[in-house]
């Protein structure tokens, strides 16, 4: 069962590159969804929807990781 769950398409395989400035909105305003996550490509983003962005904290994080250059696409590229 588990990897019927990891298969199933909620996360999009080949993210194109973000700009930095616009995951830095997506993560302001939809953070505590997950959908700068999403955006990006990383599976986590279920997770941060469940548990509403780790009650704000875990999307605070994402929003200083994403400010300083420190959280690169899922697949390991840069923002622009």
């Amino acid at each position: 069962m588990f990897k019927k769950i990891m298969n199933l398409p909620y996360y999009i395989k080949n993210p194109q590159v973000q700009s930095k400035k616009r995951m830095y909105i997506v993560c302001l305003f939809l953070g505590f969804a997950g959908g700068h996550r999403f955006i990006m490509g990383y599976r986590s983003w279920i997770l941060q929807f469940i548990t509403l962005g780790g009650l704000g904290i875990w999307s605070l994080y994402d929003l200083v990781k994403i400010a300083l250059d420190e959280m690169p696409m899922a697949d390991g590229k840069v923002l622009k």
